[in-house]
């Protein structure tokens, strides 16, 4: 923080179905730490390029639509991405 101001990270979510999706993308990210949210566990961690750092939000939620979308909802409402 600088001059009190509060700092401000780009933030994602990404819902991935199958495994090897989850696994390619948790391979960008570090520090990851698990986030557990009604039942979900998400793992939270860094993306870092030479300009930015994101913060990201990752799930292996499976395939479909119904889960695809209850699991949206509640992540977007939680991380606030």
């Amino acid at each position: 923080m600088k001059n009190g101001t509060k700092s401000s990270r780009s933030k994602a979510v990404i819902l991935t179905a199958l495994p090897v999706e989850y696994q390619a993308v948790s391979q960008h990210l570090i520090d990851l730490k698990d986030d557990v949210h009604r039942g979900t566990v998400y793992q939270k961690g860094l993306f870092k390029s030479e300009t930015s750092t994101w913060e990201v939000e990752i799930a292996e939620i499976g395939a479909g639509n119904n889960i695809s979308a209850r699991e949206a909802e509640r992540i977007l409402e939680h991380f606030n991405p």
